[in-house]
Order: C-alpha cells, then structure tokens, then sequence
C-alpha cells in the first residue's frame, strides 16, 4: 500500500476515523514510508490525533512506531509503561514500547532529546532490554547517540563490557552506518562522526576473542567505500597483534568465519583492507606505495612479509589482473577475502570474473552485499553475477580456476619429461651408432 498524498487531508481523516484498525496500521505504516521521502509540511498531526483518539491497541500500536508527533510517541511510552495485570497486556505493553524506539518518522535531529530528555535510559541499557536494542538499531538515530556507544561514554561509560560489545554487535544491523546524505553542498557530518567513532573501538575494545565475536559483524558490514581511513593503522595493526588476543578458550584458537585463518588473524585481514589507505604522511616499518595521486598512500605491499600489511594492498591497490592471480596463488581464499573490500576490482569485468570464480561458499554473501552497496552508488554497476559473461571474455581474459592451474603444472611437468626423454633418446641414438662404428672398425682391423 501506497501514502495517496493527493487525497484531501479531511477526507482521509473521515475515512481513516471509520475504517477497521487492520487497515488503519497499513495506512500509518504507509504513511511512515512516505514521510522520510517529503518534507515536515507533509505531516498530518491532525490526522495522528484523531487516530491516538480512538484508542484501538493496533492503532495505537501504528501510532507509535509510524507517527510524526514526538508527543504522541511520549504519551504512548508513558501508557505502556504502567503496570499490567495480565500476561497478554504485558506482551503488547513491551510490543508498543518498543515500537515507540523503533519510530523513523521524529525528525532524526531531535535524537536522544524527544525520549532521552524524559525518560531515564540506563536501566533499558543495564537490563539489555529490547527497547535498548530497538534503539540502537533505529535508523533515524542520532548520530550523537550512535557516537557515544562507539566512543563509550554515556550512558554507555557504566556499563558492563559485555553489555557494551552486544550494543555494538546490535548497531552492526543499523541501516545508517551505510547511508551516507552527503551532496555536492552538504556533506553528511552525522555520518563521518560515526564513522570516527567506529575506528574509536579498534583503539578501547578489550583484546580477546570474545570481543572479536562481538564486533566483527560491525566491521564486517561496513560498506568499504564509505569507512574513514586511518592515519596509525599500524598502531592498530600491532594492538591487535595475534599475540595480544586472549583465546575464548585457553589452549585453542577460534577458526575464521570466512578463511584458513584463525579468527584472530582474520580479523587483522578484515580492518587491513578497510583502513590500510591514508592521505599523506608515513608510517614506520612499512613500505608505502604510491598510487596514482600522490596523497594516497598504502600502508602495505602485495609482497609484504605479514599477511594482514598484503590484505592493505589486496583491499586498496589498483591491482593488475596478473598480480591477482599471483596473490591467489599466495593466499588463496584470503586474498580473496580482503578483494571484496576493493570497489575498484569490481568495475573491471575480467577481475571481477576472477573473484567470482575463486569465491568460496562462505564469501558469497558478502560478494553479493558489495555489488548491491557500489549499485546503490552508481546505478549503472550491474549487481547481478557475471560468470556467464567470463566466459565469453574467456579468450581475451583467460582465467585460471584452481584445477586448470593443477593441470598448467601437470602438463608443465610433461613437457619436461617429453624433454628429458628426448635427450635421452638422442644420446642413446649417437651411443648406439658410436659402437656399431667402433664394431665395425674392430671387425675390418681382424680382416687384416
């Protein structure tokens, strides 16, 4: 169902006022889609008062989580916080209150103040409520309070550790940490501050894999070409050494989620390929290749000694389609892993080929996920796979899957023994025609 904005605002009052409540929250859910894409002047408070009038518990419940009238969601807060006598009234009390948190259609930069201001916090935060985490995961969340989680203080500051990794684990699945507003005028300041936050964790976060577990799905879903670089990755890099990290359990080391690797080392791979690139400056211990614009600078090389500084490059570099194959021949499927994170491997046809053939069943989704982030950039980037096209391009851009490569070093091998024997045969020729003289010139010597 579609807002109809050209009906007459009295006339979709009477009939919303008489209509049954299933329709009316189909109404207001369509309603609250629209109101994002207009303007405030499009709001209906009327509209929503009549409604909160009738107070039908589903209207009601559309009201809070759709409606444009911070004191509607506030008064509607208020209702469900008094006690409850039944079970089932308990149920929809905790249902509209989080339906109130879950709310897009209050101007997002009213942020913590239109609930924060009134009603106290901690406590929906200490209990790990599903309020707290309706929160948390509201894309019309205000920058400030996605800042504070990241950056830990309050109302964060006091809570216990594990309590704060499952906020950050729950904010990984807020839509707003890939949307960025900025135009040609105006940049999304919002956006960049959370973004700063984010590497924030990376310098607070304890070093065990526990953490790791927690945060990994927050960096893991970043769209690459909308995270802030680092200027001390390597400072970040060496905190995160495998050595620093406490294993979950004492003698053994939790597998990677999508590589060979431990989940420690993945992990380095992971923030490797996202903040390896830095505008100016350099950095100690490392290589730094220029690309093309002199104040773009890797902080990694495709033959660096330590995997997670070739992740830099394999996530950054304009790389060639034969130091590809090179670095999947090195590092298999973690190359492949930090390539995900290299928008620009994407708009070239050939090395996306490669990509996608070398992905294993583990990447894919995340394959997918970053076609549909660099189309939701540039309208003219296809996310659909493009296997069948590599194919046709197979003639211009041979690819070598992991059983043609078997077969290149098979028939390599048999050349060389074709070779050998050959040789072989030749000298067993001229041995055999050296002693077939040496007979015969034996044999004339007896004739005299």
């Amino acid at each position: 169902m579609k807002w109809d904005e050209k009906e007459p605002d009295k006339v979709k009052e009477a009939r919303l006022l008489i209509s049954p409540a299933d329709l009316v929250y189909e109404e207001l859910k369509a309603y609250g889609a629209y109101l994002p894409q207009s303007s405030w002047i499009h709001q209906n408070p009327d509209l929503e008062q009549i409604l909160l009038k009738r107070n039908d518990p589903l209207i009601n419940l559309g009201l809070a989580q759709y409606c444009s009238s911070k004191d509607i969601v506030y008064d509607l807060y208020n209702r469900a916080c008094i006690p409850s006598e039944t079970e089932s009234d308990t149920i929809y009390n905790q249902g509209l209150r989080v339906a109130c948190f879950a709310n897009q259609s209050v101007n997002r930069w009213m942020g913590w103040s239109w609930l924060a201001n009134e009603i106290d916090l901690n406590p929906l935060f200490k209990n790990r409520s599903e309020e707290a985490y309706a929160f948390i995961q509201n894309p019309s969340i205000h920058p400030d309070s996605l800042v504070s989680l990241y950056e830990r203080t309050k109302p964060f500051a006091d809570l216990e550790e594990i309590t704060w990794l499952s906020f950050i684990n729950a904010s990984s699945k807020n839509p707003r940490l890939n949307i960025d507003e900025s135009d040609c005028e105006n940049p999304d300041l919002g956006h960049s501050w959370i973004h700063s936050a984010i590497l924030k964790i990376l310098d607070i976060a304890p070093l065990s894999e526990q953490c790791i577990g927690l945060i990994y799905d927050l960096f893991n879903n970043l769209n690459p070409n909308q995270v802030r670089q680092s200027n001390d990755i390597d400072s970040i890099l060496d905190r995160w050494s495998v050595e620093s990290i406490k294993n979950y359990k004492d003698d053994e080391e939790a597998e990677g989620y999508f590589t060979s690797l431990s989940l420690k080392e993945e992990f380095r791979c992971l923030i490797a390929s996202l903040f390896g690139r830095i505008y100016g400056g350099t950095n100690k211990g490392v290589s730094i290749t220029n690309q093309n614009d002199d104040s773009f600078h890797l902080l990694g090389t495709r033959d660096a000694e330590e995997i997670a500084l070739r992740c830099i490059y394999y996530g950054k570099a304009n790389m060639t389609l034969p130091e590809m194959e090179a670095a999947y021949e090195q590092d298999s499927d973690v190359f492949v892993y930090a390539a995900l994170n290299n928008t620009q491997l994407f708009h070239d046809k050939s090395k996306r080929c490669f990509i996608e053939q070398n992905l294993n069943d583990n990447l894919v989704y995340k394959y997918k996920r970053h076609c549909e982030q660099i189309h939701s950039q540039y309208k003219s980037f296809d996310p659909s796979p493009i296997l069948d096209a590599c194919e046709i391009m197979s003639d211009e851009f041979p690819q070598k899957t992991p059983e043609l490569k078997v077969l290149e070093k098979l028939t390599i091998q048999y050349d060389g023994l074709s070779s050998e024997l050959k040789t072989v045969k030749s000298r067993l020729f001229w041995g055999v025609c050296l002693i077939s003289l040496l007979v015969i010139y034996k044999l004339n010597l007896w004739q005299y």
